[in-house]
């Protein structure tokens, strides 16, 4: 799920930063799971849900309220998981205002095939990162193809399968 939402930030998004939850971008929105950046410097926070009591429990925290007043939002947040959960999260009232809602299917090379928009998100009046932040956010991309690229040695080399997070 979080690959297919990478490549769907990276190529349909055009969003040159893309880094997965590494740490540094945690004093500006928490910790998303999937981080990204455009262009026009707006941000993306996808949150990867792959269970619905996982889903549920971020009722609570404010980080997943996108209107809450004191807390900093990205431009646009949205929940990720499988098609099924996602049909679920979508079935049910929980699903915060202006939230949007990513269901996959599948992970596909171009990563657009097996994920379809099911909600779009509204679009929050953030704060415009600086480009402090954003050489961080670069840093943090650099780990996160660090991270992938050594994934990826281990899963050949002792012949693993990805983790269910991965597919």
């Amino acid at each position: 799920v979080r690959y297919a939402v990478a490549c769907w930030l990276r190529y349909e998004k055009q969003c040159p930063i893309v880094s997965f939850d590494r740490g540094g971008h945690g004093h500006f929105w928490g910790h998303p799971d999937v981080f990204a950046v455009n262009a026009k410097r707006e941000t993306y926070d996808v949150e990867i849900k792959m269970s619905f009591s996982d889903f549920k429990a971020d009722g609570k925290k404010e980080k997943f309220q996108p209107y809450a007043a004191s807390a900093r939002k990205p431009t646009w947040f949205y929940y990720a998981a499988p098609m099924a959960l996602a049909e679920k999260i979508m079935a049910s009232t929980l699903l915060p205002g202006g939230a949007g809602l990513i269901g996959v299917t599948e992970f596909r090379e171009s990563g657009q095939d097996g994920l379809a928009v099911i909600l779009r998100a509204e679009k929050n009046a953030g704060e415009t990162p600086s480009m402090a932040q954003m050489v961080s956010w670069v840093k943090d991309q650099s780990g996160t193809l660090c991270g992938l690229q050594k994934q990826i040695v281990l899963t050949e080399k002792y012949k693993l399968t990805p983790s269910s997070e991965s597919v």
